[in-house]
């Protein structure tokens, strides 16, 4: 857990975007987590799925690859 500490300690100097993905419908990691994940990056933002839980790769793989395709989308298309 140092290892992860000391990682999220340095979020702020990283510049690039950031793209959190989250299932609201997950019961251990609430919304409120995404939304800090997020808000640690000076340029994060956060989507969410709504019936998303943990394994949203799993669960919601459509959701996971609309959401890296438009991170990856150039900005003028």
């Amino acid at each position: 857990s140092g290892v992860l500490l000391d990682a999220a300690s340095r979020f702020s100097q990283f510049t690039g975007p950031v793209r959190v993905i989250w299932g609201e419908a997950d019961r251990f990691f609430r919304t409120q987590l995404g939304e800090q994940l997020s808000q640690a990056f000076p340029r994060g933002s956060l989507t969410t799925v709504p019936a998303g839980r943990t394994f949203l790769p799993l669960d919601h793989p459509d959701d996971v690859a609309r959401e890296i395709m438009a991170a990856t989308r150039p900005a003028n298309s």
